[in-house]
């Protein structure tokens, strides 16, 4: 029966997926050694395939640096004061964007576009379509 072998696959993945995350961390490490060795970024070579280092930059959480933390806590101060200080002018500022975007829809809308909107969302309902996909639920 496919359905058994299909919940045996998965539940094979869900273990390979574990011993993956298991190893990752050392896997990484050695391949940050073989990288200072070699400064190729091609690490591990065999014949079904290869792994290659690579590096993406990662933002630093502010919660977990002090020093950033208190510098968004002073901009966030300084901006608020700004804005109190500016606050009839942005209010103003508000108002006219608000009645800028208004008048731009206005101008951008017509009884034809409507009812071509209305024709549109008609048709992509009537071609929407439901298609079946597999979830599997694994007992821990």
């Amino acid at each position: 029966m496919l359905l058994d072998e299909y919940f045996q696959l998965r539940s094979q993945l869900e273990i390979l997926k574990s011993k993956l995350e298991a190893i990752e961390e050392l896997a990484i490490a050695e391949a940050l050694d073989r990288y200072a060795e070699s400064s190729s970024k091609q690490i591990y070579l065999n014949p079904q395939g290869k792994i290659q280092l690579n590096f993406k930059r990662v933002k630093p959480k502010l919660d977990e640096h002090p020093t950033l933390q208190r510098l968004q806590e002073d901009l966030d101060r300084q901006t608020k004061v700004l804005a109190e200080r500016h606050q009839t002018k942005l209010l103003e500022l508000d108002y006219k964007i608000k009645q800028t975007e208004l008048e731009r829809d206005r101008l951008l809308t017509s009884k034809s576009i409507d009812l071509l909107k209305s024709k549109l969302a008609k048709e992509l309902k009537s071609r929407e379509e439901l298609k079946p996909y597999l979830s599997t639920y694994l007992n821990s």
